[in-house]
């Protein structure tokens, strides 16, 4: 059953009745995935399957990700707290000094409530701790969508 559709640059998107039921069909969700383990990136490239266009990007430290950021203009971005090079928390301030609407999304294993206001207070627009539940991963990934939709239908009338 959907639930609604909308124009988001170009692309139509189909919202189903369930989280994580958004599905891109003509344009390309960019999502650029920032984290020192391998593993974390083949975990979620796996959630974001369900997004059979999205092109998944990978870069693995926070040196990489403020480099890389230009040239994949991602629309999401997952980036790890604990990282070489530049930590999560400092590659997002980098980031959103040139890029103010980036929507960045911090992950971590260490979920305390100073680690999460932190991450907020850097300007991440949500925290996943890496044990996250697949729905939870969709409703962000979803909502995120959702908000750019909103954007874009705002800004095109």
């Amino acid at each position: 059953m959907v639930r609604k559709s909308c124009l988001f640059h170009g692309a139509y998107y189909v919202f189903g009745s369930e989280p994580g039921q958004v599905y891109n069909e003509l344009m390309k969700l960019r999502i650029l995935i920032a984290d020192d383990a391998p593993f974390i990136h083949e975990v979620l490239k796996a959630h974001l399957k369900i997004y059979p266009d999205a092109s998944v990007h990978s870069v693995f430290d926070g040196l990489e990700l403020i480099e890389k950021y230009d040239s994949i203009d991602p629309h999401i971005v997952f980036v790890d707290l604990a990282m070489p090079k530049k930590n999560g928390l400092q590659a997002t301030r980098a980031i959103l000094q040139r890029h103010p609407h980036a929507k960045l999304v911090a992950i971590s294993s260490m979920a305390s409530d100073d680690i999460v206001a932190e991450a907020i207070a850097s300007g991440c627009v949500d925290f996943l701790d890496k044990s996250f539940k697949v729905e939870e991963f969709r409703e962000t990934v979803d909502s995120l969508v959702a908000g750019f939709v909103k954007e874009r239908n705002v800004v095109n009338g």
